[in-house]
């Protein structure tokens, strides 16, 4: 099966790649959110073979990268690698929100697009709150977005209580508090 035909849902591998004219950074992530691989490669063949030597241990790659053209998109896209523009406003935002400061790094930037969207594929409330916002309009950066800013909220939450996240226990007090989101549930279920 092609890169290309494997829904996002069902990729396990996910790449955030930095690019700058001399040098690239790159961040490999799998399911869970596990940065499992991080390095940077020149912007030279070789540089290019490291990558591709280094992404083929892995199945199902999708690659986020803030651009969706120019030399280093068809690079990737030649390698056989499904790639995921993201838009660079979009992702400013997003960092400025992870570091409060502003302050950029190549770690935010490599994960932090991935997070929103890995949780929908496993947490039925937050697929169900993204489509939610595709429904009102909102494009797919904003709608992660969104989504995003909610996870914050449970994260600060479970940093404050010391607790891991538990979906039933999420899913309990959503009701407790009457959240709209589990209507939205109900609805995709029905």
């Amino acid at each position: 099966m092609g890169q290309e035909t494997i829904n996002w849902s069902e990729r396990t591998t996910f790449v955030g790649f930095d690019w700058a004219g001399d040098h690239h950074d790159v961040v490999v992530v799998d399911q869970r959110g596990k940065i499992v691989k991080d390095f940077r490669i020149d912007d030279t063949a070789e540089g290019w073979q490291r990558l591709i030597k280094k992404l083929n241990m892995y199945a199902d790659v999708a690659v986020a990268i803030e651009t969706s053209s120019g030399a280093t998109v068809e690079r990737l896209l030649e390698a056989g690698y499904a790639v995921y523009p993201v838009n660079p406003k979009a992702a400013k935002r997003y960092r400025e929100r992870k570091a409060p400061s502003g302050t950029k790094t190549d770690h935010i930037d490599g994960w932090s697009h991935l997070w929103a969207n890995l949780t929908r594929a496993k947490c039925p409330w937050a697929d169900a709150y993204y489509q939610k916002k595709r429904e009102e309009g909102q494009s797919h950066a904003c709608a992660l977005r969104c989504l995003g800013q909610r996870w914050l909220k449970i994260l600060w939450k479970m940093w404050q209580t010391r607790k891991r996240y538990e979906p039933e226990l999420h899913q309990r007090n959503q009701l407790r508090h009457g959240s709209w989101v589990l209507g939205l549930m109900s609805a995709q279920n029905a």
